[in-house]
């Protein structure tokens, strides 16, 4: 979650430089980093009462991980 990849790497970089940077780190993390994170302590549970709320959450393939 947050902006695109390439609106997060400094203006400087330039165009072919800043589409570079988007397929490195989309390497990295394809092999290394999807395993470092961890869900945040009771976002399960806050999701699940926002669902039954019928809040709008997130999107569907998060709510379905999570059955």
């Amino acid at each position: 979650m947050g902006p695109p990849l390439r609106e997060s790497f400094p203006n400087g970089l330039g165009e072919g430089m800043a589409d570079q940077a988007v397929a490195v780190y989309r390497q990295r993390f394809s092999q290394v980093g999807l395993f470092e994170n961890e869900m945040i302590a009771g976002m399960q549970a806050f999701v699940q009462r926002a669902v039954r709320l019928c809040l709008p959450v997130g999107s569907s393939i998060i709510l379905n991980s999570m059955d």
